[in-house]
């Protein structure tokens, strides 16, 4: 009982000792030394004269605004929304931009494009108009019979079940309409490793079955390049 008394006084002692310290603030002793840190190293650093310094201090003005006007993420947005697109243009084949064509046409022709890449089969005749299927006939047999002749192999065979792919990829050119836009010619582009087969196709934009004709224009055996 007597070594808890000593104890519990000893605690008192101690604790009444530290309350009568003076509280010292570590912030402020921080702060201090990383000021004078950063005084120390700004004294020591070479600090090299800014490019262009007068640019710092200008607004950034835009050719399209008038000086009144603020300029902001949303102006910029409204007054760029209006311009054309960029289309890329391919070498030997030209323009991309098929903008002149509506949606459910582009829609058919991709379908087309796709079906002659990735599915071949006699289907490619669903997008003929029935008045020229026999031109859907005579493309077929062009490409088949003359594929061994320009590409170096035999034109692959289908196997059951399994989809017959000419080619890895396809391009639509810009089409080019007559004067009356009844018609147009629409170049397309179809590529594989080592083959380019450039093709042009008549089309009547108005009709849903809107290929009319199909001609091979130039075949490109890369292995001969």
């Amino acid at each position: 009982m007597k070594k808890i008394s000593l104890l519990i006084l000893g605690i008192s002692i101690l604790f009444f000792s530290c309350s009568n310290n003076k509280t010292v603030d570590v912030n402020t002793l921080e702060q201090k030394t990383i000021k004078q840190i950063i005084v120390e190293r700004n004294e020591k650093e070479l600090w090299t004269r800014a490019l262009e310094e007068n640019l710092l201090t200008q607004p950034l003005i835009d050719e399209l605004f008038d000086s009144s006007v603020t300029v902001s993420s949303e102006t910029y947005k409204a007054v760029y929304s209006g311009k054309s697109p960029v289309y890329p243009s391919i070498k030997d084949f030209g323009s991309v931009d098929i903008s002149s064509l509506d949606k459910n046409c582009q829609k058919i022709l991709n379908d087309f494009c796709k079906t002659i890449c990735f599915d071949y089969s006699e289907a490619i005749g669903d997008y003929f108009n029935e008045k020229y299927i026999f031109n859907a006939v005579f493309f077929m047999k062009d490409l088949c019979q003359n594929w061994e002749i320009n590409f170096d192999t035999k034109f692959p065979v289908k196997k059951e079940d399994v989809k017959l792919k000419l080619f890895n990829t396809y391009y639509i050119g810009k089409p080019l309409f007559t004067e009356s836009d009844s018609y147009a010619e629409v170049p397309l582009l179809f590529i594989s490793q080592n083959k380019k087969l450039y093709v042009k196709i008549l089309i009547n934009p108005d009709e849903e079955k809107m290929i009319y004709q199909a001609n091979i224009e130039k075949w490109e055996n890369l292995h001969d390049n």
